[in-house]
């Protein structure tokens, strides 16, 4: 078997477990090559008749360990885990029913994808087809190349009755863990094999080679900013003309009806779909596919959403000396210098009055993942920081959660000074303050780090007049 051991996580697998499953240390190490080792995002499962749910702590996706994947094995729980950027295999999923036409799915997919190695999920008696590459295969271009496959010969990826890992199952069971074991090939029934013989006819099974291309990446803001009200109503009054274009129109209208008319993200989609379903388009995606047009556009109107709110800010505006000022006196608190935190907290502040003025406005609605994007701020220290804001009353929360954009409204409590500007905080503080004030004002490690960023500024300025 494998001896290549990933070393992405060091958590010590339990001896006792390994014991207790019959497999040595080296046949684990190649059950979690094969199959666990890229990725971390993962779902348990307890019982029939609970849901998955994700592992988190403190709202932090956990990694997952060997430990866990041994507690799958043994059948304490099942772990579903969503695909990583790269794969040495795929998966088809055929999802047992009454209407008994497993056999005839089984069929159509093996006509396509021959020779697969049978695994049943799980008690429901559904299929996982496992077919192994010999090379591994970014997990895009795999994905497109299954899809194509299937769809040239009339084979419709549909959820609950043939899914492909990846493609459009979303995460996939881990195998071999409760009722899950080898198929016999010739009799649909299981074998009944140890872990040790299952992991040894995976290792010998048959590698394949899939054909892939590049994935073509599309960027849904920046071409379509001149398109006219009067091009966008004749795309709402007519069919898509000709294959290939599709995806280009269908952008034009996020762009124009999320960004153009600020239409709330649900009223988008519903434009869009309705002309989707109201013309005769010529398009392979649309009429074999709609499903996967649906998930795309609403992946489409989220990612531009995210653009909008977060990266339009370019920060491209000035404060002021006295802004400068308020700021240090706001965060200043009872220790007599300032520390690392208080400076963190210092660089937040000037990042709200940018983000403010930047879009000339007192009230913003300000999602989550932008506050994230704040100087001084984090994923682990950003509450911390606005929360600091909202109960000195800087910032004052109108609305707690709007749904179609994932955020808060807030008001920010302050009018700007017209004194001199400056371009960043260092900056202002170098100008309002001398060296050895700053040295009194801030610990010896922040007044430092201070002293670092302004020589980087100075740098950078001197550069630029340079060129």
């Amino acid at each position: 078997m494998g001896n290549s051991m990933s070393t992405q996580f060091e958590y010590k697998v339990s001896e006792k477990t390994l014991t207790e499953l019959d497999i040595t240390r080296k046949e684990f190490d190649f059950y979690w090559d094969t199959f666990v080792k890229y990725g971390k995002k993962y779902w348990v499962r307890k019982r029939y008749d609970e849901n998955w749910y994700q592992v988190k702590r403190n709202g932090i996706d956990i990694p997952l360990t060997q430990n866990a994947v041994l507690n799958h094995l043994k059948g304490n729980y099942w772990i579903g885990k969503q695909m990583p950027g790269k794969t040495g295999f795929f998966v088809i999923d055929l999802d047992f029913d009454i209407d008994t036409s497993l056999n005839k799915r089984f069929n159509m997919v093996t006509e396509v994808f021959p020779n697969p190695l049978i695994i049943q999920s799980s008690a429901s008696k559904g299929l996982h087809l496992y077919y192994f590459l010999e090379n591994e295969e970014y997990t895009d271009r795999l994905s497109m190349a299954l899809q194509n496959k299937l769809i040239k010969r009339n084979i419709k990826p549909e959820g609950g009755k043939i899914e492909i890992f990846p493609g459009n199952c979303g995460s996939l069971r881990l195998p071999f863990g409760k009722d899950s074991t080898i198929i016999d090939p010739d009799t649909f029934h299981t074998v009944g094999y140890t872990l040790e013989e299952s992991f040894t006819i995976v290792n010998n099974h048959p590698k394949i080679k899939i054909e892939t291309k590049p994935v073509k990446r599309y960027h849904t803001v920046s071409p379509f900013k001149n398109v006219s009200n009067q091009e966008i109503n004749y795309i709402l009054n007519n069919p898509i003309p000709k294959f290939g274009m599709r995806y280009k129109l269908q952008s034009q209208l996020v762009y124009h009806f999320l960004y153009v008319m600020r239409l709330p993200s649900t009223e988008v989609y519903q434009r869009i779909i309705k002309w989707y379903q109201i013309h005769d388009h010529i398009s392979k995606d649309w009429i074999n596919r709609p499903d996967f047009v649906k998930s795309q556009l609403r992946s489409s109107i989220r990612n531009l959403q995210n653009k909008i709110v977060i990266y339009k800010c370019n920060w491209d505006v000035e404060l002021s000396f006295d802004d400068i000022e308020f700021i240090i006196k706001f965060t200043k608190n009872n220790d007599e210098k300032y520390g690392h935190y208080s400076y963190k907290l210092q660089r937040f502040v000037y990042s709200i009055f940018k983000f403010f003025k930047f879009y000339n406005k007192n009230e913003l609605i300000i999602p989550f993942n932008t506050f994230v994007q704040f100087d001084g701020a984090s994923i682990h220290t950003v509450k911390k920081l606005k929360q600091y804001c909202i109960d000195k009353e800087l910032i004052i929360l109108e609305k707690e959660h709007i749904v179609d954009v994932q955020g808060a409204r807030y008001h920010l409590n302050y009018n700007y000074s017209d004194s001199n500007p400056v371009k960043s905080f260092e900056e202002g503080l170098m100008m309002l303050y001398s060296k050895s004030r700053i040295f009194k004002m801030y610990k010896r490690g922040t007044y430092e780090h201070i002293m670092e960023k302004v020589k980087v500024i100075n740098n950078n300025s001197n550069n630029s007049n340079t060129v």
